[in-house]
C-alpha cells in the first residue's frame, strides 16, 4: 500500500479554474477513503497572494491551477513539462507545481483525447490485474505451505499492496468513460462540453500518473 504518513496539498485557483480545482478535491478525496495519504484543500489566488510569506512555507506542496501572477512564476521554474498534450500542460519544480488549460479543442484533437486516456487507464487497468493474479498466487502457495500469525498478515498484505492503486484507478475510471462516450458521438461536439471534458482530465491524469512523483509517495511493489 502508501506510506502511512499523511501529507498535505494547497491547491491554488483563479476564477477560470475554481470548477477544476475543486474537481480535483473531490477527486482526490475520494482516493483517500481508499487508503490515499493526501489531505487537499482550495484557496483562490487573490487570497493565497494577500498571505504573508511566512504562512507560505517553503516544504508546503502548492499546485496552481490557471494563469494568474502566481503560477506564471511556478512555470518560470519549470525546466521539464511532465505534460504537454492537448491544450493541457503541467510541471514541478520542487514543491510547486501549477498546471494550465488552454484553448479550444477541436473535434479531431477531442478525440484523440479520449483514445488517450483509454488507452492510459486500459495499461494501469492491466497491470493491477496481473499484480492481483501475482498476489493471489503467493497467498495460495503461501497458504498450503505454513499457517500462523505471521503467514495471515504476509497473505492479507499482498492484497492489500494493490489498495492504493486500485483508489486511484476506480477514481478516474468513470470520468474517463464519460470521456470516451462523447467522443464516440458522430455529431458535431458541444463546446462547453469539450471544455468541462478536457478539465476534468487534466486533473484525471495529472492524479492517476503524476500526484504520487510530485508529492514525495512512492507506492509499495508486489512480491516477485
Amino acid at each position: 500500500m502508501f506510506q502511512t504518513q499523511e501529507k498535505s496539498l494547497i491547491i491554488v485557483y483563479n476564477s477560470d479554474t475554481k470548477q477544476c480545482a475543486e474537481f480535483m478535491t473531490g477527486l482526490i478525496a475520494q482516493m483517500r477513503e481508499n487508503g490515499h495519504p493526501i489531505n487537499a484543500i482550495t484557496i483562490n489566488a487573490k487570497k493565497f497572494a494577500s498571505m504573508r510569506e511566512e504562512n507560505k512555507s517553503a516544504k508546503q506542496k502548492i499546485l496552481y491551477i490557471g494563469n494568474f501572477a502566481e503560477s506564471k512564476v511556478a512555470f518560470s521554474n519549470i525546466h521539464n513539462l511532465q505534460f504537454d498534450k492537448f491544450g493541457i500542460k503541467y510541471g514541478w519544480h520542487g514543491n510547486r507545481a501549477a498546471l494550465s488549460i488552454d484553448g479550444r479543442l477541436s473535434d479531431d484533437e477531442f478525440r484523440k483525447m479520449a483514445a488517450f486516456a483509454e488507452s492510459t487507464l486500459k495499461e494501469y487497468e492491466i497491470d493491477m490485474e496481473k499484480q492481483a493474479k501475482k498476489s493471489n498466487k503467493i497467498s495460495k502457495t503461501l497458504a498450503a505451505v505454513a499457517g500462523g500469525s505471521l503467514l495471515t498478515k504476509i497473505v492479507a498484505g499482498a492484497g492489500a499492496i494493490l489498495l492504493g492503486k486500485v483508489a486511484v484507478v476506480v477514481a478516474v475510471a468513470a470520468g474517463i468513460s464519460a470521456l470516451a462516450a462523447m467522443a464516440r458521438n458522430k455529431g458535431e461536439l458541444d463546446p462547453g462540453k469539450v471544455k468541462e471534458h478536457q478539465q476534468k482530465f487534466a486533473v484525471q491524469y495529472f492524479c492517476l500518473v503524476h500526484l504520487n512523483d510530485f508529492m514525495g509517495i512512492k507506492d509499495e511493489k508486489t512480491i516477485d
